[in-house]
């Protein structure tokens, strides 16, 4: 061929292909596309994500150029990054074991579909010098003898939508997620149940190898720290939003979050039910943060059992309530619109009981019941425009704290992307998204089981306690087991024919499924309660509820009236041994505003004690 036309024709070549890249929208970029399914495992396209080898079997992750739009101003997700979708076809009903970490070298998305990530004894993801977007994922069962139970991220970013880390254990720190010099972002992401540190073990003192490289790379203040997060770093941002980070455990420091250095914004969301051996049961902080509109409830730790400040701390529409060991511990640069119930921290404002309803939805919330101190009661300069469900506020009568007031509160507003998959895939879809028309099986329940106020869009099955897949539960004692599914426009009511016992749900919005308690009433033979969404109900022995197995239930009891069956005493204490502060006589009608296993506190003539239910009727609002 002619020399003179090839380069003719290489030009004319070029010319196209600048013309095409002229003509690409403003902020289109290309990037690989792979997919994990029956060919392609979640390792290989890593791998293929990454531009190493791949490894036997289900090799065929071959990326396909997909256009994909640079992300905002301020998102750490960088452009050129491989996005990865993972299918039903990919796990294994609906889950990947991963048998060792997953190393992240480059800018990678995945998008996880609802499904979950489940580690065979080891980290699930290890981040440097590099990206990860994670969404719509659920993280579990990570385990590290250093650092980062489940994901270790180091001079790089990441980022979490829609996404959970769960019943992960670091024997170093950050029992869930470890980050060191990094960008990290959660958003409606929940971080449960993660361990930092080991009693058990002499791992715990850094007697191997890994440990040892990890606190070279980042020496630690202190050890065992972070049992949700760890994050420490330089010129770094950590932000949280309308997230949870709940039921947490560190050894020493920082149950929930140790903020070791760097800035940290948090937003809208819920720390609750976290433990530190030391300080900081909710958030311990050593580096420049800002709370707005944040719940810190239920936390214990020896120190600022909520929060606990050595640094810079800014705290705004904030409610800080029962943390054991003190709310508050510090001194807070930054202290406007805030609820601290026991006036810490040099508090100078609100510090009524903040009468929050029990915990529910994913991530975890509370909300506080009508009267409660916290309602109308925030900075309006400080109010953000959404609450952590995405309830709009008003900023001249904004509440305090991550979920503001609504009226009809045991109301599910979180629903998980797995969830929406699961039931989309058992489902035929018509507009505007209902299920279709099927006869509900409900009425097949046996005749110690009854569902009521149901469409059918739900259906029931009664089930054996190998149904139940939940240690607490079965190791306590399972009376009765029910699993309640599909779509539910409206709350239905469960009842179960037993002489005593309470209602829980093993909620289907998380992975694992974490424990409710259910608001019990009787019904003659039956023990019911009103169901909003899907899920497994448990009929537990009443007393499970204060067992210490879970969190202690709150719940509203405006309208519960008690009445005495006989000449009784009052008891300083719900206990048979504390103190009688006067005699109840017979027949007489009181009102009970807080219940404690079988004890219920009521107002007699001034006197503030509690009457044990064995000698007491009441009325149906008693729980």
């Amino acid at each position: 061929m002619n020399t003179t036309k090839l380069d003719h024709r290489l030009l004319g070549m070029f010319v196209l292909l600048v013309a095409l890249l002229c003509c690409l929208p403003l902020g289109t970029v290309f990037a690989a596309d792979i997919l994990v399914d029956a060919d392609c495992s979640l390792q290989n396209a890593v791998r293929s994500a990454n531009g190493q080898p791949l490894a036997e079997p289900r090799m065929d992750c071959e990326p396909g150029d997909s256009e994909q739009q640079v992300p905002a101003e301020g998102e750490v997700q960088l452009p050129g990054y491989d996005q990865i979708t993972i299918t039903l076809e990919g796990t294994e009903d609906g889950r990947i074991a991963v048998d060792s970490p997953l190393d992240i070298s480059s800018h990678i998305a995945i998008d996880g579909g609802g499904f979950s990530l489940e580690s065979m004894g080891n980290r699930l993801f290890d981040v440097t010098s590099s990206s990860l977007t994670l969404s719509n994922i659920t993280l579990t069962g990570g385990y590290s003898e250093g650092n980062g139970g489940a994901v270790r991220v180091r001079d790089a970013a990441l980022t979490m939508r829609n996404s959970a880390v769960s019943a992960s254990r670091a024997v170093g720190s950050g029992g869930g997620i470890y980050a060191f010099n990094s960008h990290v972002q959660l958003h409606t992401s929940a971080v449960t149940d993660n361990v930092a540190g080991d009693r058990h073990e002499e791992s715990a003192h850094a007697h191997n190898a890994d440990e040892l490289s990890a606190q070279a790379e980042a020496p630690l203040v202190q050890q065992h720290a972070g049992g949700g997060i760890y994050f420490e770093g330089v010129g770094v941002e950590l932000r949280i939003t309308e997230s949870g980070i709940s039921n947490n455990e560190a050894l020493e420091a920082g149950g929930g979050l140790y903020i070791h250095s760097g800035k940290v914004q948090i937003e809208n969301s819920t720390i609750s039910g976290n433990r530190a051996g030391s300080s900081g049961g909710g958030v311990h902080n050593d580096g420049d943060a800002t709370l707005v509109h944040v719940t810190i409830s239920g936390n214990s730790a020896s120190n600022g059992g909520g929060v606990y400040d050595g640094a810079t701390l800014q705290l705004y529409n904030s409610l800080l309530s029962d943390n054991s060991g003190g709310d508050c511990e510090g001194a807070l640069n930054g202290n406007i619109g805030n609820l601290i119930r026991d006036g810490s921290c040099n508090h100078d404002g609100t510090s009524e009981d903040p009468n929050l309803l029990q915990l529910v939805g994913a991530p975890d919330y509370f909300q506080p019941q009508s009267g409660s101190a916290a309602i109308d009661g925030a900075a309006s300069d400080y109010c953000l425009p959404q609450d952590q469900r995405g309830l709009l506020r008003v900023a001249e009568s904004c509440d305090i704290g991550a979920a503001e007031f609504e009226a009809g509160a045991f109301s599910f507003q979180i629903q998980s992307v797995q969830t929406a998959r699961l039931e989309a895939a058992s489902v035929a879809v018509e507009p505007p998204g209902r299920p279709t028309a099927a006869p509900s099986i409900c009425e097949q329940l046996p005749p110690h089981m009854l569902v009521s106020d149901y469409d059918h869009n739900v259906h029931c099955k009664a089930l054996g306690i190998e149904g139940v897949g939940n240690a607490t539960l079965t190791d306590y004692g399972v009376i009765y087991v029910m699993d309640i599914f599909g779509y539910l426009a409206q709350p239905v009511k469960a009842c179960f024919r037993h002489d005593s016992g309470t209602i829980v749900m093993l909620d289907a919005a998380n992975s694992p499924r974490n424990i409710v308690p259910l608001r019990t009433r009787s019904e003659g033979v039956m023990k019911c309660a009103t169901v909003d969404r899907p899920g497994t109900l448990v009929l537990m022995p009443r007393e499970f509820l204060w067992s210490g197995a879970i969190p202690e239930p709150r719940w509203s009891l405006e309208g519960c009236t008690v009445v005495a069956s006989t000449a009784m005493n009052l008891r300083q204490e719900p206990s048979l041994l504390s103190a009688a502060l006067a005699t109840v006589p017979q027949d007489i009608v009181l009102g009970a505003d807080r219940v404690n296993g079988d004890w219920y506190r009521v107002d007699f003539y001034g006197k503030v004690g509690w009457l044990n239910r064995n000698y007491l009727s009441m009325s149906d609002n008693c729980g």
